[in-house]
């Protein structure tokens, strides 16, 4: 493999990695269903966030990315709804908060491995934010120029790095510990989850108020 291409795989993969280490939607909900749900169904909310990147990473390698980012119409749709689902789950996190005395455990939950699924991917999938991240990696540092073969190899490795990303840090989020300092402040640490949900959905209908 030639150097440029290990250059640019590498600085790809920095970008990507120092995205996800910024705080946003994706943390908050991997984090807050590893917390209240247990590893297993963090994993899978982990798995549900990785589809949703590589739904991003299919239509940028087809080119729709370009064509969605640059339509006012496509993007102030996709933002309407992904600012009602947050504040939606904000709202839910919110009334549905309440103390526990036990660690969660799989079998002591009621929520089935499809809806945390679905919870990770949706709220992936309408992040406007999302959109633009991959569409500018898709322009300006993997360029159409690239042949499709690379491209989508880096496609690739993308979404193997966020799901490696989002299940390292599930796996930190319910060691025995970190479960016990979660478990004593339950109560107004999902509260705090709903809370940043909603404050994230009215965010983005604030930017489409100023857009206006």
């Amino acid at each position: 493999m030639e150097t440029s291409l290990w250059v640019l795989i590498s600085t790809v993969l920095v970008i990507d990695i120092l995205s996800m280490m910024s705080p946003g939607v994706d943390f908050a909900i991997v984090t807050n269903s590893a917390l209240t749900r247990g590893r297993r169904h963090g994993f899978i909310t982990a798995s549900g966030i990785a589809l949703g990147v590589a739904v991003h990473v299919t239509y940028c390698l087809i080119g729709v990315g370009a064509l969605v980012s640059q339509s006012i119409v496509a993007m102030q749709v996709l933002k309407v709804l992904g600012a009602v689902y947050l504040v939606g789950m904000g709202c839910r996190a919110i009334w549905t908060a309440s103390p526990a005395r036990v660690v969660v455990s799989p079998e002591m939950t009621d929520v089935t491995a499809g809806e945390s699924f679905r919870r990770g991917f949706v709220a992936n999938l309408l992040n406007a934010e999302a959109t633009l991240f991959f569409v500018m990696l898709f322009s300006v540092v993997i360029t159409p120029e690239m042949s499709l073969g690379v491209r989508a190899l880096l496609g690739g490795l993308i979404v193997l790095i966020e799901l490696s990303y989002w299940a390292l840090l599930v796996t930190v989020f319910t060691f025995a510990p970190v479960q016990r300092v979660f478990y004593r402040g339950k109560l107004w640490i999902e509260r705090l989850f709903g809370g940043v949900m909603v404050v994230a959905g009215g965010q983005v209908l604030g930017s489409l108020r100023k857009g206006a």
